[in-house]
């Protein structure tokens, strides 16, 4: 973009202007070729004149590309809006589906669901995608979700139902550590090799195939298509080739449960 020194905009003067200059030489000044003319001459010679109405303002060329991305960015956050929106919906709808019966009572006489809800609905459109209480899950190392109750019912949240930390024998840990491989050729070698168990029971053994399975199903995926456990993923493509493998799977001895997504 020209300008003059005075940022005003300079305005091309075409064959209709009443009166037409000429250089020195007799060439029309309105003639001459302005890809040839320099920055000075486009501001201080006769092939241009400066408008000197200081109102006015040097025209930006650029607008129409800013126009179309603010365009763009505006019809996707419409579309991420519209997504937010139908979520809350959706959850809105699970929560109404809950019977009295089968929320979680606290000391207080509250529910948890209830509490969880009007906290949840409220969140802004980001916080919502990302947060885990869609799903009613208390995070008990959030300090932000514990002080929504008070301090008799966190300590009942803490307290209740706690199961001790199940304790890993030393010989299932052992067989665990001999995954850690640093190559792929390495581990592809120990996965060839199969677990050895000559008399192997589903419930006594369940956790060596688990073990032995998940890396069965992420090795190849490294093998084939290293990149993917590096590029941006969608939800979807989490659940079913990563949290399926590791988390489903390792719920399967858990015989009175269903995981469901």
């Amino acid at each position: 973009m020209l300008s003059s020194s005075s940022s005003v905009p300079l305005t091309i003067r075409n064959e209709s202007d009443e009166e037409t200059d000429t250089d020195s030489d007799g060439t029309d000044s309105d003639k001459r070729d302005l890809k040839n003319l320099t920055f000075d001459e486009y501001v201080d010679g006769d092939a241009v004149r400066v408008d000197g109405g200081d109102d006015e303002e040097t025209p930006d060329y650029n607008d129409d590309e800013v126009n179309v991305e603010a365009e763009r960015d505006k019809q996707g956050s419409r579309l991420i809006i519209e997504e937010i929106n139908k979520m809350k919906a959706e959850y809105s709808e699970r929560y109404h589906k809950i019977r009295p019966e089968n929320k979680w009572k606290l000391p207080s006489g509250k529910f948890a669901e209830d509490i969880l809800y009007e906290y949840t609905l409220n969140l802004e459109y980001e916080s919502f995608a990302i947060s885990y209480l869609h799903s009613f899950i208390i995070d008990t190392s959030d300090e932000t979700i514990m002080n929504l109750f008070n301090d008799l019912d966190r300590h009942h949240i803490n307290t209740y139902n706690i199961l001790p930390e199940p304790q890993v024998d030393d010989k299932l840990l052992d067989f665990l550590l001999r995954y850690r491989e640093k190559t792929p050729q390495g581990l592809r070698k120990l996965i060839n090799a199969g677990i050895d168990l000559p008399s192997y029971d589903s419930q006594r053994d369940f956790d060596y195939h688990y073990i032995h399975e998940v890396f069965s199903h992420l090795l190849p995926r490294y093998e084939l298509r290293p990149n993917d456990y590096t590029n941006s993923h969608l939800e979807g493509w989490f659940k079913t080739n990563i949290w399926s493998v590791i988390v489903d799977c390792c719920l399967l001895d858990v015989v009175n449960s269903e995981f469901i997504r």
